[in-house]
């Protein structure tokens, strides 16, 4: 942090600008006005879910960043956040940097955790292991992917709620599906890489002059299909796909850290655990679009907002853990965060909440849609229905709840029939009584 954001630090920044309007900007925005903060949020839709909650709106896209820079020189902006989705972590970095507003990422930093050429040269260069790439340009033929074994996964490398992925089983096909990736990106190349059949978990922590701290692993439950690939129905804690794998799970969010220059901050890193150990999928430097300043805090106390508003006022927070802390690889508490989705159709009503509020164990259930949404066929995150936030002292507790959840909650269609995807076998922790 230079000395122009140590002024600010000095000064208490008390007009924060939040870039997104959406559920995951949801928590912030309202916590940030409790504590004092006037809070405008940015985005291209007015009638975002969040936008209400916020003292004033600002419209211009969070990708925006010359635009975003000028709409916070122009509100005279202490601070300038991004939680909840990755992409906007750059668009502030780089706003925070030409006014001097204290950031915990520098704009070179900040690309490196957002734009998968960048992180995965970085990381390739380091020694880390992630899955074998290349780059794949707008007009390359399949020659471009030799050496790259198949099945292949091509995404746009700046993109985000899984947008323009697909699995894909040959070169030829790769190059055809090109043009329809590239619709989700601002660059003329995509990044190919070769499937690695594996579980996968996320990291979430924080960093503190270089060193993680994690708070918490947990399991991050992706769809069985090829046509909405790592989109993710339930988030579980404590992870059963990282049991034998945690001393490697800690080193290798280490060296990622290291490699990536990350100074400060919150980390959510996907790592992929399968036959041939654990390798880093993704990482970004923002609180989780699962909820996690929601969960996690109901097993480990930690309060994640806290400590983000804490850099936004330019203060290093003081940290519950340890990075040597056995917090993140045992607890005598579990969570599960099932994200919900629907069928297509016309959404007309929805029923159960209050019955699914009352059950033991159930933290949060809130629906995402509007009366009357058209929801047509899943294939991303950006579909996302609702979610709860479900915790209790073992796993049995919380599938219990899970269960009453689905068989409570009515998403009702316009021919009356219930669209609700039935994702309860996908969501439950793994190992416990039926």
């Amino acid at each position: 942090m230079g000395p122009r954001a140590l002024f600010h630090a000095a000064m208490k920044p008390r007009h924060l600008l939040v870039l997104g309007g959406s559920a995951g900007q949801h928590n912030l925005i309202r916590r940030a006005r409790a504590d004092g903060f006037f809070v405008t949020v940015a985005d291209v839709n007015p009638h975002a879910v969040a936008v209400g909650d916020a003292n004033a709106f600002f419209a211009v896209s969070t990708f925006d960043v010359p635009g975003v820079t000028e709409a916070a020189r122009r509100l005279g902006c202490d601070a300038v956040v991004a939680v909840g989705s990755d992409q906007p972590v750059y668009t502030a970095a780089v706003a925070s940097a030409e006014l001097g507003l204290p950031f915990p990422l520098s704009p070179e930093v900040a690309l490196r955790v957002t734009n998968k050429r960048e992180m995965k040269q970085t990381l390739t260069e380091a020694g880390i292991p992630v899955a074998p790439w290349r780059i794949l340009h707008r007009d390359d033929t399949s020659a471009a992917l030799g050496g790259l074994a198949p099945d292949f996964v091509i995404k746009p490398v700046d993109s985000q709620g899984q947008r323009g992925i697909a699995l894909l089983p040959d070169a030829a096909m790769v190059v055809d599906h090109l043009p329809r990736t590239l619709e989700h990106s601002r660059c003329d190349y995509a990044i190919v890489e070769t499937y690695y059949p594996s579980n996968e978990v996320t990291v979430s922590g924080w960093v503190r002059s270089g060193r993680a701290h994690i708070f918490a692993v947990t399991d991050r439950v992706t769809m069985p299909s090829a046509t909405s690939l790592g989109v993710c129905p339930a988030h579980r804690y404590p992870s059963a796909h990282a049991a034998g794998h945690h001393d490697e799970v800690r080193e290798i969010t280490q060296a990622t850290v290291d490699a990536l220059g990350i100074p400060e901050g919150p980390i959510y890193f996907q790592l992929l655990i399968g036959d041939q150990g654990v390798r880093v999928n993704e990482a970004a430097c923002r609180l989780g679009g699962a909820y996690e300043d929601e969960s996690i805090p109901l097993v480990g106390a930690v309060d994640l907002i806290a400590l983000q508003l804490s850099l936004c006022r330019g203060d290093l927070p003081a940290l519950p853990h340890e990075p040597s802390s056995p917090h993140p690889v045992g607890t005598d508490r579990a969570f599960l965060v099932p994200l919900l989705f629907c069928r297509p159709g016309t959404l007309t009503g929805y029923r159960g909440l209050q019955r699914i509020a009352g059950f033991p164990g159930v933290h949060t259930i809130r629906i995402l849609l509007p009366i009357g949404t058209v929801v047509g066929t899943m294939t991303n995150s950006t579909q996302r229905a609702g979610y709860a936030v479900i915790a209790g002292p073992d796993i049995d507790a919380v599938n219990r709840a899970l269960t009453h959840l689905f068989s409570e909650l009515i998403m009702e269609g316009d021919e009356g029939e219930n669209l609700l995807m039935d994702t309860e076998a996908l969501c439950r922790h793994p190992g416990a009584e039926r």
